[in-house]
């Protein structure tokens, strides 16, 4: 019984036979269409054939080398020999603000210029080669002498562009000797000028010459009246000769000269500040 229900009939096996070619002509079909080689490029390919366009739209025009005179050729023409447009502009440019190639090797000094460039375009440049023996021209400044505007300078009266007019006298000495000046009261004597601060000796020497002193206009200080802040700030006072000063007039007696200075053991410091002062005072 189980071999009756195995049994196919001719006509039956025909058909099964018939399906199984038909199944497998599609399957080898389907598979030759699809690893069949498509004759269109890939995608990739597409992508690289149009920038490869580009790029031969963007290539440079042929270098035409040929002579030319870098003080005159126009942009375009620095360009066609094969410069770039940054190194033709700075060319151009040096000739704008006034420069003039006057040499072959005036060229080597644009910046933007590079060394083979240079040799490579050397023998086209209209200009002739520096000489062997060349130096640059440097044209020597006359110096003038400046005439003073005085034949001596009076120390009370003049600012600190005159002493500028002395020799070794900058714009700092000026200013300190003014400012030293007005802290006195002016000056009785020329050599005051040399206890400025810093001031060399031998600078003194060559300008003191050069100097007079008229001292009719002298500021003075009154024993009697001047605050304790106006006595010490003249630079022949300190503060403990200033006190000293102020504790008389208020324990003892108004001042009726500058004498009894002397007895103050404030003024006995060996400063020599009390011969210094005396110009200085009134009472």
């Amino acid at each position: 019984m189980l071999q009756d229900y195995f049994y196919y009939s001719r006509s039956e096996r025909v058909a099964a036979l018939t399906l199984v070619i038909l199944i497998l002509f599609f399957f080898g079909l389907n598979s030759y269409l699809y690893w069949r080689p498509n004759s269109e490029p890939p995608l990739k390919m597409e992508v690289l054939l149009l920038e490869q366009d580009k790029v031969d739209s963007l290539a440079p025009e042929e270098i035409v080398l040929a002579p030319f005179d870098p003080n005159l050729a126009k942009q375009e023409e620095l360009e066609q020999l094969g410069l770039s447009a940054r190194t033709a502009r700075s060319i151009i440019n040096y000739r704008s603000k006034g420069g003039k190639y006057r040499y072959k090797e005036d060229l080597a000094k644009i910046y933007t210029l590079d060394s083979a460039d240079y040799i490579r375009l050397k023998p086209y440049i209209q200009l002739p080669g520096r000489p062997a023996n060349f130096e640059p021209y440097k044209r020597k400044k006359k110096r003038q002498k400046r005439r003073p505007k005085f034949d001596r300078l009076e120390i009370n009266s003049a600012n600190e562009q005159d002493w500028q007019e002395l020799r070794g006298i900058g714009p700092g000495y000026a200013r300190r000797i003014v400012k030293f000046r007005k802290a006195l009261g002016g000056f009785h004597k020329i050599e005051q000028v040399a206890e400025l601060y810093g001031l060399p000796d031998s600078t003194y020497q060559k300008i003191k010459g050069k100097l007079h002193c008229r001292p009719h206009n002298i500021k003075k200080i009154n024993l009697n009246t001047a605050t304790e802040e106006e006595l010490k700030s003249h630079p022949y006072l300190n503060w403990k000769q200033a006190k000293a000063i102020i504790r008389w007039r208020e324990e003892q007696e108004p001042f009726d000269g500058p004498h009894v200075l002397q007895t103050f053991f404030e003024f006995d410091d060996g400063s020599g500040n009390y011969e210094r002062l005396l110009p200085y005072l009134s009472w």
